[in-house]
């Protein structure tokens, strides 16, 4: 019963993965044919949109919808949660030697306009947390799967995929790995604590808005 539990929730959280870059293949043919004049911005937000309406379907027709809590945060543990986040990236800046918002960043948001931040600043974080902690740890909690196979689980199947994507445009770097990984596991420790997804979704939109804080 358990490792079908395990199963299931690893099948909600690769599902997200699926549309996330299946929408990205999808919308690929029609950028090389000149459709999409702009490569970033418009795969990005077609990437939102298609992957937002999978997303809603999923959700709504599993009734996975229901397990999601979200209610009024307190103010003070949320700051303090976001100061943790940015003490924990500004840590990891200091040992990669670069600011938090890094040289790296630059290829990805070369072209940004205001639209695109938007997305990054609510769409990824709003729809992962969902996915990663909303729904799969909810649903691992209700069928009693133990705290550390649910911390573990979740960081790892959040760190991965982001590591590849970063990985294959820029290159391996050990701190990256690191930084997935543990903002993985603050965020999974987090929802474990509070069982409210709104902490995890600012906490979330921070590292995304500290990503793009010196085009704004």
């Amino acid at each position: 019963m358990k490792f079908k539990s395990i199963i299931t929730a690893t099948g909600i959280m690769l599902f997200l993965l699926l549309i996330e870059n299946g929408a990205v293949v999808c919308l690929e043919p029609l950028r090389k044919v000149g459709y999409i004049f702009n490569m970033l911005i418009n795969l990005r937000i077609g990437n939102a949109i298609l992957t937002l309406g999978c997303s809603a379907i999923f959700l709504y027709f599993t009734n996975f919808w229901k397990l999601i809590k979200i209610k009024q945060p307190n103010f003070f543990k949320l700051c303090l949660y976001i100061f943790i986040i940015i003490l924990f990236l500004y840590i990891i800046s200091l040992w990669r030697n670069y600011s938090l918002a890094p040289d790296r960043y630059y290829f990805v948001f070369s072209n940004v306009n205001w639209l695109l931040i938007i997305i990054y600043f609510t769409y990824y974080p709003i729809v992962e947390e969902v996915f990663f902690r909303g729904v799969s740890i909810e649903y691992l909690i209700k069928n009693k799967i133990p705290t550390w196979t649910i911390i573990l689980l979740t960081s790892v199947l959040f760190a991965i995929p982001h590591i590849i994507g970063y990985s294959l445009m820029y290159g391996f770097k050990c701190p990256d790995l690191v930084e997935f990984f543990f903002v993985a596991i603050i965020f999974a420790v987090v929802y474990l604590r509070e069982r409210n997804l709104i902490y995890c979704i600012v906490m979330h939109a921070v590292i995304n808005l500290l990503s793009v804080a010196h085009l704004l």
